[in-house]
């Protein structure tokens, strides 16, 4: 498929995505005692790019608050489980300047407990961190994969100190163990997703995804909300190969604009399904 330069579509994000508390934990495991890795309270602004043949550049800003006591050392993009290894691996570090290490991590050690992880995204920050009241302008991908709902994951500079030898697994439970990707913090924005190649199989995929959107409560409930709710199902149920197909396309970039226009939907949601959306009526043309 050929991208003309009618097809460009630049989505900036400007979302912040704050933890609820800025205080770590603490707590002890055996001999071992801990401080959990969630004291940042931060800003996460994502910016997604589409232009050229058919390539995608995120861009996420980060913002570390004042009343954050603790530094955020790594910031992590979580990708769906069943995405593609030859996808997952492609994807390339485009930041310019900064001191950090940047991973992709694509998981598929048997027997390992690191196989029940889902690919990621990795930055690891150098030097001191990220520290509280300052920004880290930006971590920046490149990938072909179109924007899709994703966990984020944010790491402070917890502390583990044990009196004896750690146990035989080097699990602290309460530490590792606290949220399925480690001692930080979990959320969600928007990062590389994969879509089937059929058109309406991709409709019924976002269709998914904004069901989610609206439980994450990005969007509010009202006439708007329906009203866009309705036009993506009767895409959906439409032969969206055909003129009508087009007409409905049109119909529920329309919805979304007014909905975004009212301010009642969230940015994450307003470019979820707008750039969806406009790649599918270019792949329609």
């Amino acid at each position: 498929m050929r991208w003309t330069a009618e097809s460009v579509v630049i989505a900036v994000m400007v979302v912040f995505l704050v933890s609820a508390a800025a205080m770590a934990k603490s707590g002890r495991y055996g001999d071992c005692t801990y401080t959990t890795a969630d004291g940042v309270s931060f800003g996460l602004k994502p910016t997604v790019t589409l232009s050229g043949l058919s390539e995608f550049a995120y861009k996420y800003g980060f913002y570390s608050r004042p009343e954050s006591t603790q530094p955020a050392r790594i910031f992590d993009i979580y990708l769906d489980r069943n995405i593609s290894k030859t996808h997952a691996l492609g994807i390339k570090d485009v930041s310019v300047g900064g001191w950090h290490i940047f991973k992709v991590h694509y998981y598929c050690e048997k027997n390992s407990d690191l196989s029940q992880k889902p690919p990621s995204v990795t930055w690891v920050v150098m030097k001191m961190s990220i520290q509280p009241g300052t920004a880290y302008d930006y971590f920046d991908i490149s990938t072909t994969m179109l924007p899709a709902i994703v966990d984020y994951y944010v790491e402070g500079m917890g502390s583990v100190h044990c009196e004896s030898e750690p146990p035989d697994d080097g699990i602290i439970h309460g530490y590792n163990d606290y949220t399925p990707y480690g001692p930080g913090i979990v959320g969600q924005t928007i990062g590389p997703g994969e879509y089937p190649e059929d058109p309406k199989d991709h409709v019924g995929s976002l269709v998914n995804q904004f069901e989610k959107a609206a439980r994450l409560g990005w969007v509010t409930k009202g006439a708007l909300y329906a009203d866009l709710e309705q036009k993506l199902n009767n895409l959906h149920a439409t032969n969206i190969r055909g003129i009508l197909g087009n007409e409905r396309l049109n119909e529920a970039l329309k919805a979304i604009e007014e909905l975004h226009k009212q301010r009642m939907c969230s940015n994450e949601l307003y470019y979820l399904l707008k750039i969806n959306l406009e790649y599918l009526k270019a792949k329609l043309r």
